[in-house]
């Protein structure tokens, strides 16, 4: 019976080796394996450590195994070399080292366990290895690779069943055979091993790629759009609904040096009645070469013509809920981007094709004034509708009556529009015929998109050419993050107005407070600081491999090594002070707490150091007078006679001994 299970747990590491081999294409490590666990089986040379030996060996192998991953390229296939391969849940340069390491424990307890000292566990380690090298690639081999691989599976399942038939714990009836009933029961259970081996092998290969999407959206939740208000259509109240949605709940995280201010998500040039839309057409643009790419994220020129480059980069993480736009600045110039190419219309609007939900991009760049609006350009952004409200023609000519240029002309539009009007949410047209004409004439109250439509209209009529933008507007700053928010409450409205030789400008007709403004308590501030590190760490851990990640944690640790570093030897620090603490209160109460033989023990510590360093050393079973018989034969007979004044004193209570010992200097 010894035999039979030494010789399956010999059996298994080859097998083990030998599919690791035939699915990596590495015939070395796997060959030295198996000549090692040849050896290891003959017993010639055996190994005979403790338990705690056995288990720092473990950690030792675990700690090696790492620092190859880690440091060392991954194994080549064939003629190709293999970086980065993603397999399912694991990627082929994780799971080699993983397996080889698994294959050096095994090894390692062949030349440590004798006979039949294995633990039941130990079938474990051979079923990682196979299942490890069924997530390498399969290309290299082609169908006959998956049959082989199958193939192994078979044998390592037959191998396994059979050594949880054959291995039983020691007990004194062991010799007693088992009865039908559990012989029964063996085989039942060795049977449904060989059917789960090789049924999950044949499931594995026919279903894989099924496999790896459904564990993928357990993974990943489902992504449920809801961008209310930076719709391709701009209904008036839209917007301001959002604001009452969850109002503060924050839909954008900004790093920048200064305030953002106004962040651009959709912009609009015809309206009718209750509703903006665009004419405008996007092109699809690609990155750029004249900004370095980054690993993950390409540049794309946002505006035409020259921009100055220098300008600090602003970084946008926009929630799952804005999904599908990306939010920028008027004066933009460039954008980085994890995406391939980018959807971008006249008005500097820009759509991703494929931007995972909650990944940041950057901008950067002061876009210099645009070359002048062709005449259909112009055309467009002055049309009003044939519609509209005859007053608000009138209306316009009368507040830019006395205006000599544009620039007075947006000014008179803005105060009028702030002293004549109030700001508030709690007004609704749907009603109405005109909307626009009621807020202007009749209710002479709203939100920030009457005032924002209302001053595009009154310029337009005035002969500015101007669009109507929503978006956020950034002003609240969190501490702890370095960084800048947006929130629910911060979506705005607001006109783009054309200067002729200036280019655009960012014009803000609701009153000021109707603008988006705050700051929240230093304790709200930091409890939404470590939910958003802890959001943007599952992002990243969706949106990143598992290499990447690693670097990412190595980059931490090396960052943080001596906090770490400080914190294991406080703890190492702890735990020895309570063992000394634990060590010297067992001897007080071994001793009864005796003042008297307390100081005697501590003299005795005091000599057995002093008799270690002559090369005496006192057995945990040695009397002291044996010890002092020894020693006065090496003719140290001074040292002799104190130990045996010792023994006087602490054994015999002789006070005459006791206050010879007590008097001495120690």
């Amino acid at each position: 019976m010894k035999v039979s299970i030494r010789f399956l747990v010999f059996a298994l590491c080859l097998i083990a080796a030998a599919t690791l081999g035939l699915c990596s294409v590495q015939i070395i490590y796997p060959l030295a394996i198996a000549i090692a666990a040849t050896v290891a089986f003959t017993e010639r040379f055996p190994f005979h450590i403790s338990k705690t030996t056995e288990n720092r060996l473990a950690m030792a192998v675990a700690i090696i195994f790492i620092v190859r991953w880690m440091a060392l390229p991954a194994p080549s296939l064939g003629a190709t070399r293999v970086p980065y391969v993603a397999i399912g849940m694991l990627d082929y340069a994780q799971a080699y080292p993983i397996a080889q390491a698994l294959l050096l424990w095994m090894v390692l307890q062949l030349f440590i366990r004798r006979a039949n000292a294995f633990p039941a566990t130990f079938p474990l380690y051979p079923a990682l290895v196979v299942i490890l090298a069924g997530t390498m690639p399969t290309r290299v081999l082609g169908e006959w690779r998956n049959y082989s691989y199958q193939t192994a599976s078979l044998i390592a399942a037959f191998l396994i069943g059979l050594y949880f038939l054959l291995h039983t714990p020691a007990r004194a009836d062991a010799q007693r055979p088992a009865s039908r009933a559990r012989r029964n029961a063996y085989v039942a259970l060795f049977a449904f091993i060989l059917f789960c081996g090789w049924g999950s092998g044949f499931l594995v290969y026919r279903h894989g790629t099924d496999l790896d999407l459904l564990v993928a959206k357990m993974v990943q939740p489902p992504y449920t759009q809801s961008t209310a208000g930076f719709s391709n259509s701009g209904r008036l109240g839209r917007l301001s609904s959002r604001k009452g949605i969850n109002e503060n709940a924050i839909t954008l995280h900004i790093t920048s040096e200064d305030a953002p201010g106004y962040l651009r998500g959709k912009a609009f040039d015809q309206f009718a009645g209750r509703e903006w839309t665009t004419a405008a057409s996007s092109t699809i643009e690609k990155p750029t070469d004249d900004l370095p790419k980054d690993l993950n994220t390409h540049w794309f020129p946002l505006l035409p013509g020259d921009a100055d480059l220098k300008a600090d980069p602003m970084s946008i993480e926009a929630s799952a809920t804005l999904k599908g736009t990306i939010f920028t600045c008027l004066e933009t110039a460039r954008i980085a981007a994890p995406d391939t190419i980018l959807k971008i219309d006249a008005h500097a609007i820009v759509a991703p094709a494929q931007l995972p939900s909650e990944t940041p991009y950057r901008l950067t760049g002061i876009a210099r004034p645009n070359e002048p609006l062709t005449d259909a350009e112009r055309k467009a952004l002055t049309a009003i509708s044939e519609t509209l409200d005859p007053r608000i023609p009138t209306l316009a000519q009368d507040i830019t009556r006395n205006c000599k240029n544009d620039i007075e002309k947006l000014n008179a539009v803005t105060s009028y529009l702030r002293n004549n009007c109030t700001y508030s949410l709690d007004v609704s047209f749907d009603i109405a015929d005109d909307p626009i004409a009621m807020f202007l004439f009749e209710a002479h109250k709203g939100h920030c998109e009457y005032f924002a439509t209302a001053a595009a209209l009154l310029l337009r009529c005035s002969g500015i050419p101007c669009r109507y933008v929503t978006g956020f507007v950034s002003g609240e700053r969190n501490e702890y993050g370095n960084y800048w928010v947006t929130r629910n409450k911060d979506a705005h409205a607001w006109v783009e107005a054309y200067i002729e030789g200036q280019g655009w400008r960012t014009i803000e007709a609701t009153p000021s407070t109707g603008v988006p403004q705050g700051e929240r308590p230093k304790t709200a501030q930091l409890w939404e600081y470590i939910v958003h590190r802890a959001k943007a760490t599952v992002a990243a851990i969706r949106n990143m491999g598992w290499r990447e990640l690693t670097d990412l944690a190595a980059a931490a640790l090396l960052r943080a090594w001596p906090i770490i570093a400080i914190g294991i030897a406080s703890i190492a620090a702890i735990v020895f002070i309570r063992r000394r603490m634990k060590k010297w209160r067992l001897q007080r109460a071994k001793l009864n707490n005796d003042p008297t033989a307390i100081s005697l023990h501590q003299k005795l510590r005091t000599m057995d150091r002093r008799a270690a360093k002559l090369g005496y050393v006192r057995d945990v079973h040695e009397t002291i007078n044996h010890f002092a018989d020894r020693i006065d034969r090496d003719t140290q007979s001074a040292l002799a006679e104190w130990y045996r004044t010792y023994a006087l004193a602490r054994y015999a209570n002789d006070q005459s001994a006791i206050t010879n010992l007590t008097s001495r200097a120690s």
